[in-house]
């Protein structure tokens, strides 16, 4: 009869760890954990990445329309200028200051006309208004010919 000092070793000597099936079985969840997780990872980076989209988005577009109705209201207060003072001009640019944002305005004056450009900035985004009127000199009556987006 033979003597095995170390059976333990013996009996694993023989088999690899990956042999039996309990053990391939924890591998196989292993790996679908990993690879569950990597497709919620992905999934809420992409949640993410539209939602700081959208907010970006829809803060410039807000910004722009902003920027929009501030120039509009520099072209109406340039005509409110011209309805009280028919000879007004102003061929360098004045400032209309409302509620943080500025407009520039200028009025260029040419035989019964009067030009109004008006620009304003928020945010980056800068729009502009361009604007001709008809000013009787004899009355003073102030009549809009056009207004029209100004191109940049």
């Amino acid at each position: 009869m033979s003597y095995n000092a170390f059976p333990s070793i013996m009996k694993q000597a023989g088999s690899s760890p990956c042999a039996t099936p309990e053990k391939r079985n924890g591998q196989s969840a292993l790996f679908l954990a990993i690879l569950i997780g990597g497709l919620i990872i992905l999934i809420a980076a992409t949640i993410a990445f539209l939602v700081f989209t959208f907010i970006s988005s829809s803060l410039g577009f807000r910004a722009a329309t902003r920027a929009q109705n501030v120039a509009a209201a520099g072209v109406d207060d340039a005509l409110i200028r011209l309805i009280r003072n028919k000879d007004f001009a102003s061929a360098s640019p004045y400032a209309l200051l409302l509620d943080g944002s500025s407009a520039a305005i200028t009025v260029l004056r040419t035989q019964g006309k009067a030009t109004i450009f008006s620009t304003a900035s928020v945010a980056g985004y800068t729009r502009g208004i361009r604007a001709v009127a008809s000013v009787d000199q004899a009355t003073g009556e102030v009549n809009v010919v056009s207004r029209e987006q100004a191109a940049f």
